[in-house]
């Protein structure tokens, strides 16, 4: 009785970290912010959340960031650009970059996010054909 009961057990613990290990994902497209951002809570694990939004008479842009490591110099940033003949937020970047606790982001006609030494690590350009100007 007492080996199907630690069999039990351990089948239990196993499949609980199987579970535990399989995150949800950082939605590619949600219908609003706060959508985003409750996900994202979900699976950040370890750290806090930081988001900015950028809204000008062309274009909205928004662009949430976290660090999910204790010791490790990585942040995981995610950005959205409101495509409005659907009214949903679409990701145009997720990563997870390397080297920097925490980012810096600069939003208006070009993304730039740089790491704490002010260094650009990506910079979106405007699209050259079809978009607002």
């Amino acid at each position: 009785m007492s080996r199907y009961l630690i069999t039990f057990v351990f089948l239990g613990i196993a499949l609980g970290i199987g579970a535990a290990e399989q995150k949800q994902e950082v939605p590619k497209e949600a219908k609003t912010t706060a959508e985003i951002l409750k996900v994202v809570e979900s699976v950040k694990g370890f750290g806090t959340i930081s988001s900015c939004e950028f809204r000008s008479a062309a274009e909205r842009t928004f662009v949430v960031w976290f660090n999910p490591y204790s010791g490790r110099a990585a942040c995981h940033v995610h950005g959205y650009h409101f495509d409005r003949k659907v009214e949903r937020w679409v990701q145009f970047i997720g990563r997870s970059i390397e080297g920097t606790h925490d980012v810096s982001v600069e939003v208006g006609r070009v993304l730039t996010i740089r790491n704490v030494s002010g260094e650009v690590l990506f910079k979106d350009e405007p699209k050259k054909s079809g978009s607002a100007p």
